[in-house]
């Protein structure tokens, strides 16, 4: 009985290699043209590569951008930056390491500049923390006093005005949780 259980298994693993191995066809090429690779001239192959690493540097600059955002936003919550020097450098980052988001932010708000816009952005990242954590008296302060610092900014359009009283007023506009007003929770 104590040699029956190994058997078993060491039969059973026999029969599954061996049962693995069988294929219909097997050993003959016309069975598998399907199944072939693609042949490249070693030009195709250097232009993948080629393309491979632009797309890499791409995807680096995306995330240099990202950890530089951080990096400013951790200034701007510690006072030791302005809202102006932030969205500047912030434009800068972009310019160098992320041109597709600069490129968005050129469609939204006709009548903006691209400083105001940087600004406006590091202002909602800054918001949507407050929303997603907890707000301590210091981190209100902090995006009130910003905020009041991009409308001191001179020649400040009427579209960045606009979108900053439209955010704040989403921002302290209550939650609807979908029960009606008059019910009590």
């Amino acid at each position: 009985m104590k040699y029956l259980i190994p058997s078993l298994i060491v039969f059973g693993a026999f029969v599954s290699l061996a049962v693995a191995r069988w294929e219909p066809g097997s050993g003959r090429d016309e069975d598998r043209r399907d199944t072939r690779i693609a042949e490249y001239t070693w030009a195709e192959i250097r232009a993948i590569e080629e393309e491979a690493e632009r797309v890499e540097e791409r995807a680096r600059g995306v995330f240099r951008f990202h950890n530089f955002l951080e990096e400013v936003k951790d200034q701007l919550r510690a006072s030791k930056l302005s809202l102006a020097d932030a969205a500047d450098a912030l434009h800068e980052a972009a310019r160098r390491d992320n041109p597709w988001f600069l490129r968005s932010l050129e469609w939204g708000l006709a009548g903006s500049s691209l400083r105001e816009k940087f600004a406006l952005v590091l202002l909602g990242h800054l918001r949507e923390e407050l929303r997603g954590g907890a707000v301590s008296g210091m981190k209100v302060r902090v995006l009130e006093e910003l905020s009041c610092d991009l409308t001191a900014w001179p020649d400040v359009s009427a579209a960045t005005l606009d979108a900053l009283c439209e955010a704040e007023a989403e921002a302290s506009a209550p939650a609807y949780d979908g029960q009606s007003l008059a019910q009590p929770r």
